[in-house]
């Protein structure tokens, strides 16, 4: 009996597993010498060593495969040193943890309760269960290997699975390269840290979220059956995540999706002795993200070199670094946009779509384009006619178009984008070797213009050959005249050398000649004392505008700060010559804002007006604009709420003063987070009125043909029909005040999929959980700044009703927020929560909406 006993010992010692060998239970365990294989055969768990590592983890590889392949990896970032004892158990609270002697170095790390088992599936994935219930799965947190069956999601409240990349060929250890999915955008990427280093192309997407799958064998916008097998991939769209998962009609081959150390994803397929890369998800330069900069396209179709080039009607950022073949500064406008029927669009076939794309919904394609004509912030849009609601219709561009290649994608989608009608002209007249087609408002130029250009060609070359004469002689012209330009600029500045602060009378008649101000103020503008500094003295200050020296940048031009004598700090607001905020808005911000005193607005020093240059000097605000602490969250932190009420209390008091105590009755139209400036003390100082508008003190409202604003600010009743008023700055301020206690930008997609700030905010206080929208930097610090903090929310929402003349005025929104005696109301429906489909008119206007850059003034 003694050598039966001898033999169940070294039985148990060797094989410690009582169920099967592919289960581990509470009463058995691994080793560092044992492993356990899936029902199947196809895969073994276990500890092991890769390469000339010094350490030891635990691992998931194909078992009947030669070389060691590992899919998953449990401690990759915490090996176990060479030589200790490592074990896998299952812990007293039922958890899978890995030990190494005594110190637990990975659990599973679930509520769970005792009586759990795992087991290894034959598709490669561990599960801890309780009986029937599956508690845990080795799928949900995957390493750098994606295989049949698994599920790669991104949810939208921000939980996201990713592969993550080794270190390199023989290290576990994170990589510097992750892929996963943007469930905002619709898309694949590959981040090299945070940045992207490449994306897929836009997937299905619109406002009615809905599940399904785009079948057509593609993933990421290419081919994934080069080695004569089916691999089937979807992209999955549903109401709270979105999720890629793919399938083989084989289960002969060993094939998986690998982020390899370099940072490319590869479809491997093992060939007997080798893994074999069937398909890469970069084969050249155009497959790094954003490789040709903004507004280019790069040219995957053939080996052309250079491959990158500026789009129709754009020009090189820097001819210089052009020519040197560095090309990430990309490409600018020839010509600003005119925001009438002076635009018009160039056609891309076969591309992939820029990053950034905001979807407008199910509409039509004619719907789709003039909403888009009629934007004057839409660059671009895309549209596809389909009858599966899952894919898209409409796409806009808002942002610089990055990212686009031209190849042979499957994707039916064409890019129109928005330039000056005669850059297109111009550039069918080059015969230019790419193929563009021509939106107009009236069809029949379109017609003529193809006419012209296929069926008279002898006429085109004749034309082209009078365009090329007429070009050169314009070209020598511009040449004689900026010759005399420079000499005329030369002696301005020698006289300015010598002349000082003299062209305050320039200043002065300019403001007095400039009559476009509503006759209802009189000539008050005649009291203007401003100082007028010379050019001179302003390259002096900001150091001949050096790039060290530039603190911002927008739609108007750079922010620059300066240092006058006595080492006072200015802020130097140039306005480009390209801006988009002309003469008009230049001059209305000079004088609103001369005649504006108080401790909540940005205070203006003085001016410079010199030949082409128009230049505004501000005080220095050191802390920046509220966004730049609001949004980044390694500056949030420093805004407690006592701060936050502060900054809520001082932009309301700024705001009251425009409409009611200063001398000029003001209508900002354009009050965001980038636009309230910080200064030393974190005092709020409202800046840029370059939009703002003067009313009369008995006018109420009035009405533009030209909105212009921010999008996310804006109040309906502004963006659909131009009506403003003092009901419209109060919109603004109550999705300010939301974001100030919410620490959530406007524009962002909430959880639940909710498109606004606004949506998400009213659900979550309508079901009475008004307490979860507090930024949770600041929630429970205090029950007294939990409850007003719940207070600043429902006067936000007041502020953000959907009928104008039921939001309360600055006057009531300033006594709510600094008495405690004052009732607040509750509010009603608030703007922007209506059904998505209806929501696509409220986002963008029938009118010109003019989007301004997040960055301070």
């Amino acid at each position: 009996m003694e050598w039966l006993y001898l033999v169940l010992i070294l039985s148990f010692s060797v094989l410690p597993l009582s169920k099967s060998q592919n289960t581990i239970t509470a009463t058995n365990s691994i080793t560092s010498n044992q492993t356990i294989i899936s029902a199947g055969g196809t895969f073994a768990l276990g500890f092991f060593s890769p390469g000339n590592s010094t350490g030891s983890y635990l691992g998931i590889w194909y078992n009947t495969i030669p070389k060691l392949t590992v899919i998953w990896v449990a401690n990759r970032a915490t090996p176990i040193p060479k030589g200790s004892a490592s074990i896998l158990r299952l812990s007293k609270d039922g958890n899978l943890v890995v030990l190494s002697g005594k110190e637990q170095i990975w659990t599973s790390n679930v509520s769970v309760i005792n009586g759990t088992d795992a087991v290894l599936l034959d598709n490669g994935n561990l599960v801890l269960r309780h009986g029937k219930d599956e508690l845990w799965h080795s799928f949900d947190h995957p390493t750098d290997t994606f295989l049949a069956d698994m599920k790669l999601s991104s949810n939208r409240n921000g939980q996201q699975m990713r592969l993550t990349s080794w270190a390199d060929d023989e290290n576990p250890r994170p990589g510097i390269f992750s892929l996963g999915i943007d469930p905002d955008r619709h898309q694949v990427y590959i981040w090299k840290g945070d940045e992207p280093y490449w994306r897929s192309n836009v997937y299905a997407t619109n406002l009615t979220f809905g599940s399904g799958f785009i079948g057509d064998g593609s993933w990421f916008g290419q081919r994934v059956m080069d080695g004569g097998f089916p691999a089937y991939i979807s992209y999955v769209i549903e109401d709270d995540e979105d999720y890629i998962l793919y399938d083989i009609s084989t289960n002969s081959m060993s094939i998986r999706f690998t982020l390899v150390p370099r940072g490319q994803i590869e479809l491997q397929l093992w060939m007997q002795t080798k893994w074999k890369a069937v398909w890469q998800s970069s084969r050249g330069p155009c497959d790094f993200y954003g490789y040709c900069g903004p507004f280019t396209t790069c040219n995957k179709t053939n080996e052309s070199i250079p491959a990158c080039k500026c789009m129709t009607g754009f020009q090189p950022k820097s001819h210089n670094e052009w020519i040197a073949g560095n090309w990430t500064g990309g490409c600018v406008r020839i010509k600003t946009l005119s925001c009438d029927r002076g635009d018009m669009f160039s056609v891309y076939e076969g591309v992939k779509l820029p990053d950034h794309a905001v979807s407008i919904g199910k509409i039509s394609f004619n719907d789709c384009e003039s909403g888009c004509i009629r934007n004057c912030s839409c660059n671009a849009y895309a549209y596809e006619n389909v009858t599966n609601e899952l894919k898209i219709v409409c796409l806009n561009w808002f942002r610089e178009l990055v990212d686009i290649t031209i190849s042979n994608y499957t994707t039916a989608y064409k890019l129109y984008v928005r330039i000056r009608s005669s850059q297109l002209v111009l550039h069918l007249h080059s015969n230019i070797l790419i193929k563009t087609s021509v939106f107009f408002h009236d069809q029949h130029a379109v017609d003529k213009i193809h006419a012209n250009n296929f069926t008279h060609k002898r006429k085109f070359r004749n034309e082209a050959a009078v365009t090329v004469a007429i070009v050169s002689v314009g070209m020598l012209l511009i040449s004689i005249f900026g010759y005399f330009l420079r000499r005329r600029r030369r002696r301005l500045i020698r006289e300015v050398n010598s002349c000082g602060l003299c062209y305050a009378e320039r200043i002065r008649r300019e403001l007095l000649g400039y009559d476009s101000l509503s006759t209802s103020i009189g000539d008050a503008h005649n009291s203007i004392e401003l100082v007028s500094f010379s050019l001179r003295s302003i390259l002096e200050a900001t150091g001949s505008f050096s790039v060290e020296n530039k603190v911002g940048e927008g739609g108007f031009g750079s922010v620059y700060k300066g240092s006058l004598p006595g080492n006072r700090e200015v802020a130097v607001k140039r306005l480009s010559a390209r801006s988009s905020q002309g003469r008009e808005e230049f001059m209305n911000e000079l004088r609103i804002i001369a005649k504006l005193q108080h401790k909540n607005l940005v205070r203006l020093l003085g001016c410079c007006v010199e030949e082409d240059e128009k230049i505004l000097l501000y005080e220095y605000m050191p802390n920046r604009s509220l966004d730049k602490f609001l949004f980044d969250p390694s500056e949030s932190v420093n805004l407690d709420w006592s701060k936050r009420f502060n900054i809520i209390e001082g932009v309301a008091q700024g705001l009251l003063y425009l409409h009611k105590y200063s001398r000029l009755r003001v209508i900002h139209r354009d009050l965001k987070a980038s636009n309230v400036l910080l200064d030393q003390m974190m005092t709020p100082k409202i800046s840029d009125f370059a939009l703002a508008r003067i009313f009369g003190m008995n006018q109420t409202q009035d009405k533009t043909n030209r909105v212009v604003g921010t999008y996310g600010y804006m109040a309906p009743e502004y963006a659909l029909h131009g009506t403003f008023s003092e009901r419209s700055d109060v919109f603004s301020f109550g999705v300010l005040l939301l974001e100030i206690v919410t620490g959530k930008r406007s524009t962002s997609t909430y959880t639940e999929g909710f498109l606004t700030i606004l949506e998400w905010a009213w659900k979550r206080w309508m079901e009475g959980r008004g307490l979860e929208l507090i930024d949770p930097l600041i929630r429970g610090t205090s029950s007294n700044a939990d409850l007003q903090a719940v207070k600043c929310i429902n006067i936000g929402l007041l502020c953000v009703e959907e009928i104008m003349s039921e939001r309360p005025t600055m006057s009531q929104v300033v006594a709510m927020l600094i008495n405690e005696t004052t009732t607040v109301p509750s509010p009603k429906k608030t703007a922007f929560t209506i059904h998505r489909s209806a929501q696509v008119s409220n986002r963008f206007s029938n009118n010109q909406v003019t989007v301004t850059n997040l960055e301070p003034r």
